[in-house]
């Protein structure tokens, strides 16, 4: 990896008014949010017919058919597991055409459960669409409430688990990679000791220098992070699981209070060095696969996220106020990951140029 000082946004001579154009096309798009209260839906950028910058449009990130991926799945054999996905959305319109394409066709999840957490069915017409596009391979369900994510994990374990031989258990800005293996089903069972779970650590991206939304795909967008984290999300496989401790680790069944650490590995097989709820493993491994978190985005995104939709009621949340990480290490990972496995779709925006 290149470490760097992530490059500042700056003006470029000639595109000083297309620079003032796309700037307030954008802040447009963040006047629809109102109050950032998550109430409202959220502009999204057509990437139906590509465009030039000059013709952004604040629309969805991702209207392609899936006839737009990549024919190369279609004429391999199959993976060696059928690994399935449990996530919890909310307020991620934005972004979540392009998670979606992430995993179902670039790292082929063989299926995907996703819980819209929305106090309303926001996804509801979304949802309609894009099961449509990948009959039984997308599952999607309003669940609100808060505190929900341990109970959408177990729910969706008794729900989907006889339906694939292993469950991740991811939010909707995160990304998994593997680096020796490009689909999630043959990486998986070569990793994961039965009747443990298996856990991959996360590295956290910062900012990039950011300041505004940018209708660009995430993944694009931020490409500059610090050192991997000790943070964990956790693999599993249904017949093992017993129930979620927390939204990062699994209890095995069993196992005790006193023993549940015994179900804890890491991507060497080893029982890591864990704290006591599993969440932690402070000696990271990320030679083998990492967990890409997208926690931050711009900063008016995170000042948005952390200090209005995370705390209805304008109740306190200890988020409010961090300070996002900005990064230093420049890593593309993901993006080219996507770029060069959906390729008709991601592709041609290499050639975008961002300006916020």
């Amino acid at each position: 990896w290149t470490t760097t000082t992530a490059p500042s946004s700056s003006m470029f001579g000639s595109r000083i008014t297309l620079l003032l154009l796309v700037m307030i096309l954008a802040e447009i798009c963040w006047m629809f949010l109102g109050d950032g209260g998550g109430g409202s839906k959220i502009p999204q950028l057509n990437l139906s017919v590509v465009q030039q910058p000059s013709d952004v449009e604040c629309e969805s990130t991702s209207s392609v058919k899936s006839n737009a991926v990549t024919d190369v799945a279609k004429t391999r054999p199959p993976p060696l597991s059928k690994v399935g996905l449990c996530a919890l959305t909310k307020d991620s319109e934005r972004y979540l055409d392009e998670w979606v394409d992430y995993n179902l066709f670039a790292i082929e999840f063989h299926e995907i459960y996703l819980y819209d957490n929305s106090d309303d069915f926001y996804l509801e017409e979304w949802a309609e669409k894009r099961e449509k596009e990948h009959p039984g391979r997308l599952h999607i369900h309003h669940y609100p409430g808060r505190n929900m994510q341990q109970k959408i994990y177990n729910n969706c374990t008794a729900t989907y688990g006889d339906r694939v031989d292993y469950m991740a258990y991811f939010d909707d800005d995160e990304f998994f990679h593997a680096y020796k293996y490009t689909r999630v089903g043959d990486f998986v069972p070569n990793h994961l000791v039965n009747g443990s779970s298996l856990t991959v650590n996360w590295r956290i991206m910062g900012t990039s220098n950011h300041t505004h939304y940018f209708p660009l795909p995430v993944t694009k967008r931020y490409t500059y992070r610090n050192v991997t984290d000790v943070t964990v999300k956790s693999f599993a496989r249904p017949q093992d699981f017993s129930r979620m401790l927390n939204p990062h680790a699994v209890m095995m069944q069993g196992l005790s209070k006193e023993t549940m650490n015994q179900g804890w590995r890491d991507t060497s097989g080893n029982i890591g060095n864990f704290n006591g709820p599993g969440s932690k493993n402070s000696n990271p491994r990320d030679d083998v696969a990492v967990l890409y978190h997208y926690k931050y985005k711009s900063n008016r995104e995170w000042d948005d996220k952390s200090c209005n939709r995370m705390n209805p009621g304008k109740r306190a949340n200890i988020s409010c106020g961090e300070v996002p990480m900005v990064g230093h290490i420049f890593d593309d990972t993901v993006w080219q990951v996507l770029r060069k496995r959906v390729p008709h779709k991601y592709g041609p925006l290499d050639e975008w140029i961002d300006f916020a």
